[in-house]
């Protein structure tokens, strides 16, 4: 009789372990921000996906994009550079990191941190995912929330 407890418990404690490709991913994504000063900025970037062992549950990962925001006539160009910690739940992951964003124009190069949470879909090392995130950046002008879309590619 415990067999009839026992057993469907740890079957539904299984699928609810997350897992991850062993040795991380490589992604492509669109990305959109909308800064408290700038106007809404659109691009894509690049990001590394590595778990960390000996448990698939948490993650590092390094990102690099670039976006262009309009701005009374001018395009001001962004480059986010980006180390995130998450906590992988498979289909659901939340994470905090930190930047260093750099700007052209005549805007000073600036640190900040971000929170994220998404969704991704994976099949036979191939993925889809969706995020938004919030970046705080060090001077009040940059702050504001942000969406990515992009594929994952496990290794």
């Amino acid at each position: 009789m415990r067999y009839l407890v026992l057993v469907p418990l740890l079957s539904l404690l299984l699928l609810l372990v997350p897992t991850a490709p062993a040795a991380g991913g490589l992604g492509v994504f669109g990305s959109w921000w909308d800064g408290d000063l700038l106007d809404q900025g659109f691009g894509g970037g690049v990001k590394m996906e590595v778990p960390v062992i000996p448990t698939p549950l948490f993650g590092i990962e390094g990102r690099a994009s670039y976006l262009a925001f309009s701005e009374g006539g001018e395009t001001v160009g962004a480059i986010p550079l980006e180390a995130v910690g998450y906590v992988d739940f498979n289909l659901f992951y939340a994470g905090a990191g930190i930047g260093w964003y750099v700007f052209n124009k005549n805007i000073e190069d600036r640190v900040g941190v971000l929170g994220l949470a998404g969704a991704k879909l994976s099949l036979a090392g191939f993925g889809v995912f969706g995020e938004v995130l919030y970046r705080v950046i060090d001077s009040q002008p940059f702050d504001g929330f942000g969406a990515n879309v992009g594929v994952t590619l496990g290794l």
